[in-house]
């Protein structure tokens, strides 16, 4: 399917997002299409990308970090009105809607999270979602606006954490550190009855697997997305 860019967004850093015409597809919220452009890169001509918006948005929005690579380049050049191809969607790592969630994130890996915390707000969905999300830096909250806003409904709560506040030339004021077990259970008071969401860089969703075996969550509690190569 060709998709049609309706809108460019620089966010935040080296982050981009592109909204596109919302085509005739059914997906759910936290899956991805696979984007193919016509460039030679050594790591080819396609690139998985999570679909940021939600199923009940009008429009198609894809978020990424962008970077040397030819694929991301020629990505990082088109305009609106330029059309890419793409195909899907697919995943498994999509929103149960009926059993309460715990999400644990960091950096572009809130981009599936965003399509579900959307899709839940919008459906006005019983179910009650936290949503740890670890950056670096103030600075470095994607949708760091919107997500305000999301937490304004009593269903949602909010929790940023800031790894390196010294780094930023916000005064922040709010949560420091990496997400860890002591701050899950300050927010979290039935875990055992909630499905973990686990989106991020590989690293910080190994260690964040390994946190949640620590605290005697079994694995068929826990949905994982590895963002790999960027």
């Amino acid at each position: 399917m060709k998709l049609k860019i309706i809108r460019v967004i620089k966010e935040i850093s080296d982050i981009k997002s592109l909204m596109f015409t919302k085509v005739n597809i059914s997906f759910k919220p936290g899956q991805y299409l696979t984007y193919k452009i016509d460039v030679k890169d050594p790591k080819g001509n396609l690139r998985p990308f999570s679909i940021a918006s939600s199923p009940t948005e009008d429009f198609l929005m894809l978020s990424t970090k962008i970077s040397q690579t030819p694929f991301k380049q020629t990505l990082n050049k088109l305009k609106i009105s330029n059309e890419i191809e793409a195909s899907g969607p697919y995943g498994e790592f999509v929103l149960d809607e009926t059993k309460d969630a715990i999400m644990l994130s960091g950096g572009i890996g809130i981009t599936p999270l965003r399509s579900m915390i959307k899709y839940a707000i919008d459906k006005k969905l019983k179910i009650k979602i936290i949503l740890f999300y670890s950056n670096r830096v103030p600075e470095e909250i994607l949708y760091r606006k919107e997500l305000e806003e999301f937490a304004k409904n009593k269903n949602f709560i909010l929790v940023n954490t800031i790894t390196r506040p010294e780094e930023s030339k916000e005064k922040w004021k709010g949560l420091t550190g990496r997400i860890d077990a002591n701050l899950i259970k300050k927010y979290v008071k039935d875990y055992k009855n909630s499905l973990f969401y686990i989106c991020g860089p590989p690293a910080m969703v190994d260690a964040m697997v390994a946190i949640l075996k620590e605290m005697n969550i079994p694995q068929e509690k826990m949905k994982v997305e590895h963002f790999i190569g960027y």
